[in-house]
């Protein structure tokens, strides 16, 4: 029988821990606790619940990751109008790719959990800690801007805006319990770190 890992700490814990009372977040059942060693049940009594295929860990992770990949494909669709770089144009393109698919697929999962899939941020920005999300100001500045200056801005804010990605991940990895969650942010993290290297070599870092 599974028991769910305990929360860790930092921001996205502390997050997890304000939401307690906010309607779009909604916590599933705790998983039971054995009270005596497994080998003494031979079976489940009747009343028992099955332990929860996912945890608030879990909800969180599709729920913040999903604006966080919405805002990354902003940014990416305004690379073709604005630069000639052929490596930029090149990694705008396998962004829209990757994390297109991956928004669906987030969507998917909280459809079946019965939780909400486009949350208010502004509603809970005193809860939510989204890890290298750029402000309005500074996405204004990038559509602004075009060719070296351009490229510059989109790479220094798509190395911050995955870094976040990466953090948020992580913290999935460390305490949630879906498996697909899991698979899913163990792939971002290998993605974004292979494309935060060659973004870093693009600015010659």
């Amino acid at each position: 029988m599974r028991r769910a890992p305990a929360l860790v700490t930092g921001v996205v814990l502390g997050s997890a821990l304000a939401l307690s009372g906010c309607a779009a977040f909604q916590e599933p059942p705790e998983p039971i606790r054995l009270t005596a060693p497994p080998e003494t049940f031979t079976e489940p009594p009747a009343t028992t619940e099955p332990a929860p295929e996912f945890t608030i860990v879990d909800s969180m992770f599709s729920q913040m990751m999903i604006p966080h990949h919405e805002q990354a494909l902003e940014m990416a669709a305004l690379v073709p109008e604005r630069t000639d770089a052929p490596e930029v144009l090149a990694l705008a393109e396998e962004i829209e790719a990757a994390q297109a698919p991956e928004i669906e697929q987030m969507r998917g999962w909280l459809e079946e959990w019965g939780l909400e899939a486009d949350i208010d941020l502004e509603e809970h920005e005193d809860h939510l800690g989204m890890e290298g999300m750029l402000t309005d100001e500074e996405l204004a500045a990038l559509a602004d801007s075009s060719g070296p200056e351009f490229d510059r801005l989109w790479l220094e804010g798509m190395i911050r805006h995955h870094e976040g990605a990466v953090v948020m991940a992580e913290t999935e990895l460390a305490s949630g319990i879906h498996e697909p969650s899991r698979q899913l942010a163990e792939e971002i993290i290998r993605t974004q770190e292979s494309e935060i290297t060659r973004m870093r070599a693009m600015l010659g870092e």
